[in-house]
Formats: structure tokens, C-alpha cells, sequence
């Protein structure tokens, strides 16, 4: 590689890392630049509630609530888009609870949250709104309209956080005289609803619990007959498998999940199948442990599930016999044509190493190995071999260049794939003396690369943990920011309530 390349592929190299950084940067939310309203009742990310819609709210929050016994306090949220991987539920009540939304003795807060892109709309109250009380039950109700939801498709959002508002104005001040009071007819009358709808529940309850213990009877009968059926149809299979009808029927029985023949016959084939597999291998380890991963394979292959379901099956004796006659006849070839061809070899340094490789690399167990095969090996592996070495001896020579970036940006085995993939190495061929200059600029091209996709995934790391650490919720601000939102609530309490939805 000339000097031209090698400035070419570093400045690829400084471009991939800044557009990298760009995209991870450009990635966090924009919590520093969220505007701030003014008004510690209303957050509006998205610049859609007019000022008089604000004051109104402001007005009803300090003049109007606040005399009110139960200090009802009411907050709104509106944000461009909820935070990655977060529902409108999780996102109100989280956003209740932080800014504490009502007062800590009455805890009568209320919060309604409107996300635009994700066209969702959420209402949360404070625990101290009474569970099973009339308002409570009107609270809980979405009483977000469909001439409401008609406005904010119209991207209207202004008016209808107005009218929520006035809603909330309207039933405050009936529950501040006393409307919601529940009645003791009212009491009466949900008594026997609630002792009709317990009856009801128990008898529904009792026909499915009768269902359930037919069906399993009708189950297990079925499933029973239809395993005899097929340890009948199979008994010469089971006996190959070495397998007894009642210690079968136990094993398979607790496997059982199917009702249709088919899908019971295929899967117990199939577990059939395996057991003789396994059966088998544990013999075969006994017999040459060195060898049992080959027996196995052979077993495997040879009796294989379609042999083994019509009973065409190899002995033990058969297969051990084959392997090892196959194995031993290609070892002995193998080593006499080492013998005959090592003088072929020029570095005499790999023939250890190339003894070795040669005969992992033929030595087969299910045929015989051809000349050609074995030619084939021999040199590939000397080839590899040889340019390792002359990897090994450029990496020697430049120990220092490497040395400071071994650990973080050199992979010595992931070097040497790359260079095999070189053009230069498949022309490559032994001399006495190599010039192994061009491997400079390969090297140089390792390093930069891993360094560049290194430094890449710790800045998209440190951009990850950036967000979530000061960006949970795009509008969140620290303790000390300008944003007025939130100054007069006073430690209100949500464990979940309200609705939420859509439109």
C-alpha cells in the first residue's frame, strides 16, 4: 500500500469516527433546551397552551383551590414525545411523584399529561383522593370526550387542556359542597351488586374448574391409548433401543404434549431415536474413549433415523471396526506420504507443526483418503504455515511499533486472517529470503481500524449513559434550573390512579 493509500484509508478512518460521534451526540434528548414557561402549573414543551389558558389555571391553583378543604392542587404536562421505551401510564405517575403534585397532608394533586407525537393523553390524582368515594370514581373515568379527542386531531391542544381544567373546576367545587357525599341507598345497592356479581363469579368458577378436571381425564385416557398403539406398532424398535414397555412408558409419558396421532407418533420416534443414540454413545466410550467422538458420528450417520425406523441398523462391532480401520489405513498413508514429500518443504522449521496439522486435517474416519486429498492438504497447510512464520518474524522485527497498542487495538489471530484475505498471500509462495515490507501497511490499517471502532463504541457509550443519566424524561431538570414548574406543589403522593388513553 503506497503513502497516498495509507492517508486516504486514515482519513476514512478520523470521517467514520466523527460521523459515528455526530449520530451518538445528535442521539440525546434535548433536556438542556427545553423552554420554560413561567408558570409553576403548566409545563409546555411544545409552545401550544395560550397565556390565558395558563393565567386560568395559575388563577384556579392559588385563589380558588386553595380554600378549598381538601387543598386540590392541578398540574399539566404537555411534551413533544414520551421517552424511548416508556408508556403514558409509567410516564404520569413518575412525573406525579417527582414534582410531588398537591399538598403533603391532603394530597389531593392532579396531573394531566398530553404526549403530541405519540398522540396520547394521561390523568393522575394523589392518594388522598378517598379509593371507592364517588370522586374518586369520576377521577377515574376518562372523561376525555370524542369532541375533545376531534381537537386534538385538529392539533388544537389549548382548548382542550382548557376544558379538562374547567371540568376539574366544576366537580371540585361539587365535592367542596358536598354533591359527592355517597348516599346510603347508594351503599345498599352496591351491596347486592357486589353479592349477585360473588355468586355469579363462584358458579362460573366451579363449571370451569369441572371442564378442566373432564378435559384431563379425556386426555389422559386418549393419550394412553395412543401410546399402546404405537409400542406395539414399534416393539421391534424398542428392543433395538434396549428399551422395556414400562420404562419407556415413563419416559415418554412425562414428554407428552401433543393429542394428534401424527405429531404423538413423530415425537415418539423421535424420542425412541435419541435414547438408542445415547444408550449407544455411553457404550461406545468404553470401548476407545480416545476414538468415541468418531464412533459417534459414524453411529450417526449410519444409523441414522430413517435406518432406525425401518431396522436396517449397523452393529456396534460394524461401526467400531469401520472407524477404526478407515483411521488407521488413512494414518499410515498419511505418514508415508510425509515421509516421502517433507524433503519438499524449505522451511525446515515447520515440519513439526506441519506433521501435525497434515494429519488433523486428513486423517477421516467414515473413508479412505485419495492421493489428491492428501496432496491438496499438504500444501495448503504448508503454505499456511510458512506465511505464518513470516507473519511471526515481521511482528519480532516491529515489537516496539506494536507493543503500546497489544492489548487494546491488536489482535494478533485477527491479523493473520486479514492478510490471508490479501491478494499477496494467495500469490504467495517459500523463498529463502521474503521482503515482508507490504505487511507495514496492513498493520498500520489493523491498528487504525480497531483504534477508530473503539474510541466509535466508547463515545456511543458514553452518549448511552449520558441520556440515561440526564435524560430520562425530555423535560426533567436538575434542582437548581431556571424552570419555574413545580415551585408550589408541596409533596403530594400517587401508588397509581387516573386513565389514560389516546386519540
Amino acid at each position: 500500500m503506497d503513502k497516498p493509500k495509507k492517508l486516504h484509508q486514515k482519513s476514512l478512518n478520523m470521517v467514520s469516527v466523527f460521523i459515528i460521534t455526530l449520530i451518538c451526540v445528535l442521539t440525546l434528548n434535548p433536556v438542556a433546551f427545553a423552554a420554560d414557561t413561567g408558570n409553576e402549573w403548566v409545563y409546555d414543551e411544545s409552545n401550544v397552551i395560550s397565556k390565558d389558558t395558563e393565567d386560568y389555571i395559575k388563577n384556579l391553583n392559588e385563589n380558588i383551590f386553595s380554600v378549598y378543604k381538601n387543598k386540590p392542587q392541578l398540574a399539566i404536562i404537555v411534551i413533544d414525545q414520551l421517552p424511548s421505551e416508556t408508556d403514558i401510564d409509567s410516564y404520569k405517575l413518575d412525573m406525579f411523584n417527582k414534582y410531588g403534585v398537591g399538598t403533603a397532608d391532603e394530597n389531593c394533586g392532579m396531573l394531566f399529561v398530553l404526549a403530541i407525537k405519540d398522540r396520547k393523553y394521561g390523568f393522575e390524582i394523589g392518594d388522598g383522593f378517598e379509593r371507592g368515594s364517588i370522586l374518586r370514581e369520576d377521577l377515574e373515568s376518562d372523561f376525555i370526550t370524542e369532541e375533545m379527542k376531534d381537537s386534538l386531531r385538529a392539533e388544537d391542544y389549548d382548548s382542550v387542556v382548557l376544558q379538562v381544567t374547567k371540568h376539574l373546576e366544576k366537580i371540585m367545587a361539587d365535592e367542596e359542597n358536598g354533591v359527592y357525599a355517597q348516599r346510603e341507598s347508594d351503599l345498599k345497592a352496591d351491596v347486592i351488586v357486589m353479592v349477585v356479581i360473588l355468586i355469579g363469579i363462584f358458579v362460573i368458577a366451579l363449571i370451569i374448574a369441572i371442564g378442566f378436571i373432564a378435559a384431563f381425564l379425556i386426555r389422559k385416557l386418549y393419550r394412553k391409548k395412543v401410546i399402546h398403539t404405537l409400542i406395539k406398532e414399534y416393539q421391534k424398535q424398542m428392543q433395538t433401543a434396549g428399551l422395556d414397555e414400562n420404562e419407556f412408558r415413563k419416559y415418554f409419558e412425562k414428554q407428552y404434549s401433543y393429542s394428534k396421532t401424527d405429531e404423538v407418533k413423530k415425537l415418539f420416534l423421535v424420542r425412541l431415536y435419541n435414547y438408542y443414540i445415547d444408550k449407544e454413545t455411553a457404550k461406545l466410550k468404553e470401548r476407545n474413549p480416545k476414538r468415541s467422538k468418531f464412533y459417534k458420528s459414524y453411529l450417526e450417520k449410519i444409523n441414522n433415523q430413517q435406518s432406525f425406523q425401518i431396522g436396517m441398523i449397523k452393529s456396534l462391532d460394524f461401526i467400531c471396526n469401520e472407524v477404526d480401520e478407515n483411521i488407521d489405513t488413512n494414518e499410515k498413508a498419511i505418514r508415508k506420504f510425509f515421509r516421502e514429500n517433507k524433503d519438499r518443504v524449505q522451511n525446515k522449521e515447520i515440519l513439526p507443526d506441519l506433521e501435525q496439522a497434515y494429519l488433523s486435517d486428513c486423517l477421516w474416519y467414515d473413508r479412505k483418503i485419495t492421493k489428491e486429498e492428501m496432496e491438496k492438504s499438504f500444501e495448503k497447510n504448508t503454505k499456511r504455515l510458512n506465511f505464518e512464520r513470516e507473519v511471526d518474524h515481521f511482528l519480532s522485527k516491529n515489537k516496539d511499533s506494536v507493543k503500546k497498542f497489544n492489548k487494546q487495538y491488536f489482535d494478533k489471530a485477527k491479523f493473520y486472517r486479514e492478510l490471508e484475505e490479501t491478494d499477496v498471500y494467495k500469490e504467495y509462495e517459500y523463498p529463502d529470503r521474503y521482503n515482508r515490507d507490504w505487511m507495514q501497511a496492513y498493520l498500520i490499517e489493523h491498528i487504525s481500524r480497531n483504534k477508530a471502532d473503539a474510541e466509535a463504541s466508547r463515545m456511543c457509550e458514553k452518549a448511552r449513559r449520558a441520556r440515561a443519566n440526564t435524560a430520562r424524561y425530555s423535560h426533567d431538570y436538575d434542582s437548581d434550573s431556571d424552570s419555574s414548574f413545580g415551585s408550589g406543589f408541596d409533596g403530594g403522593f400517587s401508588s397509581g390512579g387516573g386513565f389514560s388513553g389516546g386519540w
